[in-house]
């Protein structure tokens, strides 16, 4: 199936988190490491609510390069450009607004979420380890 390889790569996905927790803790430049992982995060979060915002109908390489179709997440940004989407939550209650001021919204806080975390919240974990 088109789901071959990310299939078995998802569960490997938790134990391979450790390892950010460890490279956020013992690198040596811990503000450049947090900053890489921002980064990161925004690239993969990006790709992934695009994903799930959009469709799931992606063909792999082998299939579209036959069909003469777009693969992988450009295929899915031709979907958000057009506004079309299978999100109940949004035609139900978001419809007022572009799909793509929907998409950064949702990414935005996705991000503030996570700067938050790794910037604000160790900073009064330590004042009260401290205190």
């Amino acid at each position: 199936g088109w789901a071959f390889g990310p299939r078995y790569i998802i569960p490997a996905m938790a134990a391979l988190s450790f390892f950010v927790g460890i490279f956020l803790t013992e690198f040596k430049y811990k503000f450049l490491a947090k900053i890489f992982a921002v980064i990161l995060f925004a690239i993969s979060c990006a790709i992934s609510l695009l994903g799930v915002l959009t469709t799931n109908l992606v063909p792999p390489k082998v299939e579209a390069v036959y069909l003469n179709l777009k693969y992988g997440y450009t295929f899915n940004v031709d979907y958000l450009t057009r506004g079309q989407t299978g999100s109940f939550v949004y035609h139900n209650y978001f419809s007022q607004f572009s799909f793509i001021q929907y998409y950064f919204t949702i990414l935005s806080i996705l991000m503030i979420i996570v700067i938050f975390i790794l910037f604000v919240l160790p900073l009064f974990t330590r004042r009260k380890v401290e205190g």
